[in-house]
């Protein structure tokens, strides 16, 4: 897919698809197993599955190494690659909004809590409820998948800015909720469920589709790129989720949710006025 930027795109957004779609069957066949089955018995089902992965992915089919390739010793091969992309002030600047993205789908780790401290649901419930997360993700890379590849590099910054703002004002969303839920808990919980579904349905094609596209920029360094992406994103969400459990009993939710907000919107801001290179390049060329 080195020359066709849409191929790309659709084969990560399959990708991406069968991730989402598998993390659906996790919690609905889990939940499920839970329930009938000791926690026991649900570990060595899921060990078993786990397994079974492992073997099929082992006996798929991969791209060949030629000798030519593994001449190239790998502390060299590291060491050039580190240089190449940490010396690039782009990819700190992409790097740092991105990771915000990984922030949002992480919310899904305080989303039941939420669910229960707000809508007074159990946390059986409540946690089933985080399907919103997932939904929320498949809607918004179908969707974004769709639009962004019809689109000229102008018209992809406004689009990821008009998606951004989106997001940024359904997490506010949840904020106001958190500050003021309705009498009924249904109610709130349906108003939790579609303002956390908006606000990673739009992000999730950048989630998805933005570290192959920032990669391509990277070259022969692309696969370390995409890895400290990655790492990036893991790296600053653990402390600002580590914040926000400080900041329930001392400040409630809301506080969690403005905070986040402002994170969003932060780098949201950040990329789009950053990432106009990669999108100029990611234009399929014109006969």
């Amino acid at each position: 897919y080195q020359n066709s930027p849409k191929k790309l795109a659709a084969a990560l957004t399959t990708l991406g698809l069968s991730s989402t779609t598998g993390m659906i069957l996790a919690k609905t066949l889990g939940t499920g197993l839970g329930t009938a089955f000791h926690w026991r018995q649900v570990a060595r089902f899921g060990a078993f599955m786990a397994m079974m992965g492992s073997i099929i992915i082992s006996r798929a089919p991969g791209n060949t190494i030629s000798k030519s390739e593994t001449k190239v010793p790998l502390l060299v091969s590291v060491k050039e690659s580190l240089q190449a992309i940490l010396s690039n002030k782009l990819f700190w600047l992409l790097g740092l909004a991105h990771s915000m993205a990984f922030c949002t789908r992480g919310t899904e780790r305080i989303l039941g809590t939420f669910y229960s401290h707000v809508a007074g649901l159990p946390q059986s419930i409540a946690g089933g409820l985080t399907l919103s997360i997932t939904f929320g993700l498949i809607y918004g890379l179908v969707t974004g998948s769709k639009q962004f590849s019809s689109l000229d590099a102008s018209a992809k910054g406004k689009f990821l800015a008009k998606r951004y703002k989106r997001s940024f004002a359904a997490t506010l969303g949840l904020a106001l909720v958190a500050f003021r839920p309705f009498e009924n808990g249904l109610l709130t919980a349906a108003a939790v469920a579609l303002l956390s579904g908006t606000m990673i349905a739009n992000v999730a094609f950048q989630y998805y589709q933005f570290p192959a596209m920032i990669g391509k920029e990277f070259g022969e360094h692309k696969a370390v790129c995409i890895s400290f992406l990655d790492g990036f994103g893991f790296l600053l969400s653990a402390p600002i989720f580590a914040t926000c459990s400080k900041l329930v009993p001392a400040a409630g939710w809301s506080s969690v949710w403005t905070m986040l907000a402002l994170l969003f919107g932060g780098a949201g801001a950040l990329m789009v006025s950053s990432i106009g290179p990669v999108l100029t390049k990611a234009e399929p060329s014109k006969a």
